[in-house]
């Protein structure tokens, strides 16, 4: 989960699945016997859903770590510390500005 995942917002960004590992009850591993095998080539035993014991829940928040903007096809590129959830991006909550901080004012 800590890797960077760059976002496109052409492909809508990557959504984040909202009910899967959100606790105990939604964590849960399938796997088949080809998984892997001991050192004598016996294969493990496959599970049609094995709880999870222990759930640490994700508590920090994702930061932006840099974007790219290409003014030829008008695609802005941002790439966050982790996978975003798609339907929390607000649009409004963001401006393109010539200079790195201020007040913007009214035009």
């Amino acid at each position: 989960v800590g890797e960077t995942h760059r976002n496109d917002f052409r492909a809508a960004c990557r959504l984040a699945v909202t009910n899967l590992a959100s606790g105990v009850g939604t964590t849960y591993l399938q796997f088949n016997s080809t998984l892997v095998a001991d050192f004598f080539r016996n294969p493990v035993s496959p599970s049609a859903g094995l709880q999870v014991s222990v759930f640490t829940p994700d508590v920090t928040p994702p930061t932006l770590l840099s974007f790219s903007l290409d003014i030829n096809t008008g695609v802005l590129t941002l790439s966050f510390s982790e996978t975003i959830l798609g339907s929390s991006l607000n649009l409004s909550q963001f401006t393109i500005q010539s200079y790195a901080s201020g007040t913007l004012t009214g035009g």
